[in-house]
């Protein structure tokens, strides 16, 4: 990597640092300055999801916008769109009337994440441009990992820098840098012209239609779906348990994000490495179901009721995570090179837009599911069959991969004859 490359790659993993960042600031501190104003926790809900369903609305107009306007300045632009909105965002601690406080927070919101709907999948295209193809897994899957750190450590920083300087200070330095790096990139961020080749630009149906595409998109949601299964019930579930308040909750779930920003990259490597994408989803699924099991537990055996096996169970999900999330974005992006498609910034921005969109929808699906069958069955018996369902996918990828290599191996005798 010359000074250039080394330049951009920094720029694009800072960009997905704060872009993480966010999305996760507002956990902690809106909620609370909301209820002083009488807003419900519901209304609070509703914006914090807002960005959730903004992101699967545009997210799929990325490779619309590379192709029009290039990949730099939708990654630059969409920079500025998240400062100017988290700025915005706080400066409502000037606004005290309940109506004009809950509609201000949900269209500022929403504009901010227009902004964090455009700059991530882009961002993972610029940084593999960055590395040669042999290391652009260990690229991505970096780039991956600086989403998860802002995601992490948003909270934390988040909440140090209200009690600080109150509300308006965490927003403010996050949407600062993000200027920040929209003017360095306007000036000193240079693409390589990659964007079009042979005359030819992707379509949605190139995209879908690559053998494999479909497969992993059902692949990602399984793994949104696995995150966001007990966001809603294993803070009652941890309570009634073993005695925990929401702060030492938060730090039992961090242990699962930790655990995946610091895999990440070594999926990365191994896939780069020979790791084929579809065993390492299917390693996660399983190591994902093996740890659904064990946080339940199943039901019947108390013997697993204890914090250490909590811990480790939330280990075993953080790395099975990672193996899903790498592997199944490595997939599409492979799947597209097998299809012969043009391996420009505007293909993979659009792959990366699909998977974007395939972990919002898990995420959204995981959650209401989970939610409900906690409400209904309780969360041994939720676990149990989100255990199951990733269970059976396992299964599906590994007949799926075994046709895979079946066919491509009678294909290759195919031409030898």
């Amino acid at each position: 990597m010359n000074a250039q490359e080394i330049f951009n790659f920094l720029a694009v993993c800072l960009g997905m640092v704060l872009a993480g960042a966010s999305f996760s600031v507002l956990a902690p501190i809106y909620p609370p300055e909301a209820l002083e104003r009488g807003v419900s926790v519901f209304h609070s809900g509703i914006v914090l999801g807002s960005a959730f369903v903004t992101t699967i609305v545009l997210t799929p107009f990325c490779g619309l916008l590379i192709r029009g306007i290039g990949a730099v300045r939708v990654f630059t632009f969409g920079a500025l769109i998240i400062g100017l909105g988290n700025i915005a965002f706080g400066f409502l601690c000037f606004i005290h009337s309940e109506s004009a406080y809950f509609w201000l927070s949900l269209l500022i919101r929403v504009f901010t994440a227009v902004g964090e709907s455009f700059l991530p999948p882009v961002a993972y295209s610029l940084g593999a441009q960055q590395v040669s193809d042999a290391n652009k897994g260990k690229a991505i899957s970096f780039v991956e990992t600086c989403f998860g750190i802002g995601m992490v450590v948003g909270p934390a920083v988040g909440g140090c820098l209200y009690d600080t300087g109150g509300f308006i200070v965490p927003f403010s330095v996050v949407g600062g840098i993000l200027i920040i790096i929209f003017i360095t990139g306007i000036i000193f961020f240079q693409s390589k012209p990659d964007d079009e080749e042979d005359g030819r630009w992707t379509t949605w149906k190139d995209i879908l239609m690559s053998p494999g595409v479909l497969m992993y998109s059902v692949g990602i949601m399984l793994g949104g779906s696995t995150q966001s299964w007990y966001s809603a019930s294993l803070e009652p579930h941890l309570n009634s348990v073993y005695g925990f308040d929401a702060e030492e909750t938060g730090f039992v779930i961090m242990v699962q994000s930790l655990t995946y920003s610091l895999a990440a990259p070594l999926v990365g490597i191994l896939m780069d490495r020979g790791l084929s994408p579809s065993a390492g989803v299917i390693i996660g699924l399983l190591g994902v179901m093996l740890s659904m099991l064990a946080l339940g537990p199943v039901p019947g055996i108390h013997i697993l009721e204890h914090l250490p096996v909590v811990i480790a169970s939330l280990v075993l999900q953080g790395l099975g995570t990672a193996c899903i999330f790498i592997g199944t974005l490595i997939g599409m992006v492979e799947c597209t090179k097998s299809a012969n498609l043009p391996q420009s910034n505007q293909t993979t921005g659009m792959v990366t837009s699909c998977w974007m969109l395939g972990l919002c929808m898990g995420s959204f699906l995981g959650a209401s599911a989970g939610g409900y069958a906690y409400d209904k069955i309780g969360f041994s018996w939720s676990c149990l069959i989100e255990a199951l369902i990733l269970g059976f996918a396992a299964v599906g990828f590994f007949c799926w991969s075994g046709d895979l290599i079946l066919r491509r191996r009678r294909n290759g005798y195919q031409q030898l004859d």
